[in-house]
């Protein structure tokens, strides 16, 4: 789930690792949790769905809450989970566990 091209970086930092630690040991269904990540990689892989650039064509990055997910863009209208996306909307996947404390 955490943005590919961050991950070196974020198993070097304790806290990414500890607060991603959390996320798991407080999530009340990690099962949805992955169902979730799973209907959302299908979306990137038939296009409805790639992740968000900035004009000049460089990654957004990843999100700031676990898990580190890349920023995506929906690139038609969409539905990921219960939330309808609409063309150009640029969104994070978050799993934040909710007394988790973030990374500084």
């Amino acid at each position: 789930m955490t943005d590919p091209d961050s991950v070196t970086a974020l198993k070097r930092d304790p806290n990414a690792a500890r607060v991603i630690g959390e996320l798991w040991s407080l999530d009340p269904d990690s099962a949805a949790s992955v169902a979730l990540w799973v209907e959302l990689r299908r979306s990137v892989d038939t296009g409805s769905v790639v992740i968000a650039r900035h004009p000049g064509g460089t990654k957004i990055g990843f999100y700031f809450c676990t898990p580190y997910a890349p920023t995506y863009e929906a690139r038609r209208p969409v539905v990921t989970g219960d939330t309808a996306l609409a063309r150009g909307q640029c969104f994070p996947f978050e799993r934040a566990a909710a007394s988790a404390t973030p990374t500084s």
